[in-house]
Formats: structure tokens, sequence, C-alpha cells
């Protein structure tokens, strides 16, 4: 049974990397976007490290020129400050060296290293890594308090009264009885204090013993969520194991999406320089055991060119050569090559278990059309090759472009051009958000208010006039289902070579002014899209916030006045009433 797909779509500001993650199960997509996420991180944090060692450069060549112009200066601190700058030109010129030769065996690099994920590897069996809670400190409670009595000490009696009760016994007898009371008296006096004692005693005994009873049960209620979150971890854990074995038993049997994820994986893993876009879309056919791949390499420009620094006292620069611009085209072109060949040969090495038969690459290059100024998405060379083919190359010997033409590989005779050429093999366009449209232009005309139209009649609607309007292209328009366009309501297929693409739509039937938001929203969706335009189409208005953000990127958008201009325009009339229709809605 094909597997559920889950994705989310994840962004990097400071790149400006977006990339839409998918898998068979929630926490593998998880940890899928985690892993990317990390790789950004670490790919930032790099670019960070080396702008601040070049603002640091900056800042001692600048203290040390200041040093320099200093007539105190001795000759010696000039030679030794020439020295560093000609050190820190051998040094640039050694890196953009490392640079050019690493471009020059892009393939070559890939021969002696596995390109195979093991899956089995990717296990989690880590043991929680939160300490458990440590036991409260309890108070300690005083010992009981014993009682304690005084002993009475009868005055002594002086001679006079001693010879009185020789005579007397009464005397004597009064004088034992007030000891007697005065002894009464002093045990009375100890009760008492010993009774406030213990009072005390229990008064501190309870307040103690409640602090120690909440220390208790704040302890204990630490180790159920401890427990809790132990267990949810270990749970976590062994799902997203079951989902590597899941993933491993799917790839085996040729599963789509097992396949798709599994060769998303080994793409990943390939190392290139950080101005490789590291983009692609995978989709696999069980029928014809097809790979189909996107693989968007970097635009000529992004290539670096430079092959030597040169420090020049005279003016304390450090000047760059680059190289050749025929060195540079022919540089470019042989990294197109050896990306496509090393891409084949790293698919095809690492599938363990045999489930691709064929191959079919199309080099995408994101960049900007000379003409208009506009993004443009380019396929600049397709490729379609079978693992019988492949596997008869000595990939360590062979020219990359004689080979590319070997195996029928189609791109212009300079690939530095972004010349545009038909895929080989295209992407399928068969998309679970896609449904069959509903003719409802038909039923529109001067009486119609497309302000209070239904929703869904409102996006087949603008689903039908885009057709109209790009008929003459041969463009295809798809409209999405409600539940699950994920910010899709319609999808452009413009075939056109030189200014076509993937255009997504979006269709607002508002009552109100277009918020800024929307357009950020449709701007987002164009990028995990990979599409070349956006288009939003509203009843209402776009305040001066959204035009704003949308001026320089290529969007386009069409207010209500649009709307029913390009209505008109292919025969068909029809009113825009914001007020009734926001009347009919209450």
């Amino acid at each position: 049974m094909p597997a559920s797909r889950h994705w989310l779509v994840i962004h990097h500001d400071g790149l400006g990397l977006y990339k839409r993650i998918s898998g068979t199960s929630p926490e593998l997509v998880k940890w899928r976007v985690q892993s990317t996420q990390a790789q950004w991180e670490e790919r930032w944090q790099r670019q960070q490290h080396a702008a601040a060692k070049r603002s640091t450069r900056e800042r001692v060549r600048a203290s040390k020129a200041a040093e320099r112009s200093d007539k105190a200066a001795s000759k010696t601190a000039e030679r030794a400050y020439k020295a560093s700058r000609m050190q820190e030109a051998q040094e640039a010129t050694a890196t953009a060296a490392r640079e050019l030769e690493s471009l020059e065996h892009i393939l070559t690099q890939a021969l002696g290293v596995s390109a195979r994920v093991d899956l089995a590897a990717l296990k989690k069996h880590g043991t929680f890594p939160v300490p458990p809670p440590d036991p409260p400190a309890l108070l300690v409670l005083p010992p009981r308090p014993i009682p304690a009595y005084r002993d009475y000490i009868a005055p002594p009696v002086s001679f006079f009264a001693a010879a009185v009760e020789l005579v007397s016994s009464k005397t004597k007898e009064e004088r034992h009885a007030g000891l007697r009371t005065a002894a009464m008296a002093m045990r009375q006096e100890d009760d008492q204090r010993n009774a406030g004692l213990h009072g005390e005693w229990q008064r501190t005994l309870h307040g103690l013993g409640a602090e120690n009873a909440r220390r208790q049960a704040f302890f204990e209620a630490a180790c159920r969520q401890w427990e809790s979150r132990k267990s949810e971890f270990h749970q976590q854990q062994s799902e997203f194991n079951r989902d590597i074995d899941a993933l491993q038993a799917n790839y085996r049997e040729g599963e789509p999406v097992a396949v798709e994820q599994y060769c998303d994986l080994v793409l990943s893993k390939s190392v290139y320089a950080d101005y490789f876009p590291k983009t692609f879309e995978t989709q696999y056919s069980a029928e014809g055991r097809l790979l189909a791949l996107e693989y968007v390499l970097p635009d000529p420009d992004q290539l670096p060119k430079t092959k030597s620094f040169k420090y020049v006292a005279s003016n304390d620069e450090i000047v760059e050569s680059a190289i050749s611009e025929a060195a540079a085209k022919k540089l470019y072109d042989s990294v197109v090559y050896q990306t496509v060949l090393r891409t084949i040969h790293e698919l095809l090495e690492a599938d363990w278990a045999t489930v691709l038969d064929a191959v079919a690459l199309n080099v995408i290059v994101e960049t900007t059309n000379r003409a208009t100024g506009q993004p443009a998405r380019p396929c600049i060379a397709s490729i379609h090759v079978t693992r019988v083919e492949f596997e008869t190359l000595n990939l360590a010997a062979i020219d990359p472009k004689a080979c590319f033409r070997k195996l029928k590989g189609v791109g212009s005779s300079e690939l530095v051009a972004l010349a545009p050429v038909a895929p080989i093999v295209q992407l399928s366009r068969d998309d679970g958000r896609f449904i069959d449209g509903r003719e409802v232009l038909s039923g529109v005309n001067e009486g119609t208010n497309l302000a209070a139209m239904e929703w869904q009649d409102f996006e087949h609607l603008v689903r039908q006039l885009l057709e109209w309007e790009y008929a003459t292209g041969g463009a295809e328009v798809r409209v999405t289902q409600a539940s699950r366009d994920g910010g899709v309501d319609a999808v452009v297929f413009d075939p056109d070579p030189f200014h076509g693409g993937k255009y997504v739509v979006q269709a607002k039937r508002y009552t109100n002014t277009v918020p800024v938001a929307a357009v950020r929203e449709l701007w987002g969706t164009m990028n995990h899209e990979h599409a070349s335009k956006g288009i939003l189409v509203t009843t209402a208005t776009f305040g001066p916030d959204a035009y704003e953000f949308a001026k320089d990127k290529p969007i386009t958008l069409v207010d209500g006045s649009g709307l029913l201009f390009l209505l008109e325009k292919h025969g068909t009339k029809a009113f825009i009433d914001i007020k009734r229709a926001r009347m009919s809605v209450a």
C-alpha cells in the first residue's frame, strides 16, 4: 500500500533559501527538517565567520596603514607590514586556486566516496538527555521537648524561728504548709512552661511537616512529568526507528514516496560548495522504474572566477586577477556536465535495492532574464540514461561534455548562455491537489456581482479566465482542492521556453482591501513551489503596502477593476458591488 505523504515548508531568511520537506511520517519529516535547518545554520555561520574575518582583516589593515603613515614609524615596521600584505595575497591566491581546482574535479571527487545512505545508521538509540529530578531537601524536624521541673529549695530557718518551732508544733506545721504551697506553685509554673514549649513544638512540627509534604508532592509531580517526557522521548524514538524500517522496506519494494525520499537523502549527503543551491525535486515512476529529477545549479555569475591575488605596494591594495572569459565559459559548462554525471552516478551507486532502471535529469538555473530583468528558471540541459548504459562508463577517464553528448543529452553548444531547452522527461504535473475545473463563465453576465459569488465558483472563474488569457501560448491551467491547496488556488503551466514556467495563482473574493500579508503569503508559496511567477486576483483593491512589497518581485496583482477589464477583453461583462456583497453576507 503506498505510503502517505507529509510535508513542511522551511526557509532561512539569512541565506534566502526555501525547501519543501516531505516524508512518510510526521516524525521523519521533523527529523529531516531539523537536519536541513542544521545544515543551513552551519552554512550561515560559515558565511558570518568569513564576513567577520574579512572585517577584522580590513580593520587591521587600516590600523597598520595608519601606522605606516606616521613619519616616526620605523622601516622595520614598514617591511613587516608589506610582508603581511603579501602573505595575505598569497593565502587568498592559494584559496582561489583550491576553489578552481575543486570545480575542475567535481566528478572525480565523488568517485571514491560511497553515495549510499545507511538508513540503519540513522536510527536513534540515545538515552533521555534530561536527568531525573533531584530528591527534595527535607527540613529536619525538631525533637519532642522533654518536660523540665525545678526542685523546690526551702528557704533557711532562722535560729529564732527554729527555737519557736521547738516549743510550738503549730508554728512548724504552718511553715511546712507554706513550703508545700510554694512548691506546688513552682510545679504549676513548670507545668505551664512545659505545656507552652510542647505547643510551640507541635506548631513547628506541623509547619515543617506541611513544607516537607509540599516539597515531596512537588518532587513526585516532577518525577511523573519527567517519566512522561522520558516515555514520550523513547516513544518518538521508537516511532522514528519504525519509520526508518518502513522507509527501508518501502524503498526495497519500489514504493514511489520512499524512493523519492531516499534519493533526496542521497543528494542531500553529496557535498558541494556553499554557492551550489542544493535544491532539487524528484519524481519516481514505479511503472517505468524511472527517477525524474529537476536539479538547480548555480548561475554562471555565482561561480568563482578569481585565479590569483597580487599586492600592489604603491596603492596598498590587493588586486585580484580573474581567469579569461573563455576559460570561465569553459569552466561553467564543465561544472554542469560534471554535476549531471556525478548526480546520476550517486543515485545509481546508492541504489542498493536496484529500483532505478533509468534516471532523467533536467538542469535548472534560477537566474534573471537579461532582456526583461525578471526572474527566470530555464532548463539548460536534459538527459535520460539507463542503468545499463551508465554502468558501462569509466567515469574516471571520460570527458564530461563528450560523455553527455554520447548519452544523447540535450543542451546548447554553450551552456553558459543559459539557452532554454525542452526537457526530455517532464516532471509529472499530476498532483493530489488538482481537481477537474468547472465551467462557470457561461453563467456570468451584466447582472452578476462578482463580489457576491460563491468562493468556489470565483476560483473556477479565475481559472477559466486565465485559460482564455494564456490560450494562444498553449498553457495549461489547473485548479486545486480547497482543503489541500497549500496556499494555491490554481497553477498555470506555460510551456514558453523563454518567459514561461510555472505560475501559482490565488483568487481572493474579498470585500475589504487585500492586506499585504496575502501578498507575502503568495511570495512564500512561489518559493516553495519553485514558481517563476505569482498572480493574485481579487474582487477588491490592494493597499499601497501590498504594491510596495510586490514591485520588485515577479508578482502580478489584479484588482477588481483589472478583473472586470480582463473579463470584458474576452467578451464577458459583469460588475462588482462591494457594499451590496457585504449586505448579502450580513
